[in-house]
């Protein structure tokens, strides 16, 4: 796998994972776009793996929060499920990290779950 990002909006790269499916590879990181902390999880897809095609910013952090953690993405356990897909992430705010959700229907746009979906450490 060889990319490097070029948009700024998409900043600095740190963590990185993929995920594979129907032919395309969708690589998500964990990126820094310079403004305070990682802030953003950007993604390109690729069906070779050598040549990308970026397309930025796909889950911003939240107002308020001082950064974002790195997530997973995986396919709805349900088979046939809605939407099909998940991902997950971390923001830190105020003395503690936790970890929240966002759904998609195509890997690209995701919609962020509400706090209800929060998934908060046991203190």
């Amino acid at each position: 796998m060889f990319y490097k990002a070029k948009d700024p909006k998409t900043g600095n790269m740190w963590d990185v994972w993929m995920y594979y499916h129907e032919g395309t590879c969708y690589l998500y990181t964990l990126c820094n776009s310079g403004k305070e902390g990682w802030d953003n999880f950007s993604m390109a897809k690729s069906s070779d793996g050598v040549h990308w095609q970026e397309l930025g910013p796909v889950i911003t952090k939240d107002p308020g929060t001082k950064w974002m953690g790195t997530g997973s993405t995986w396919a709805n356990p349900v088979r046939g499920g809605k939407p099909p897909f998940q991902i997950n992430f971390s923001l830190w705010a105020g003395e503690r990290q936790t970890i929240f959700f966002a759904q998609s229907d195509d890997l690209v746009h995701w919609k962020k779950c509400g706090r209800e979906k929060e998934f908060v450490q046991d203190e």
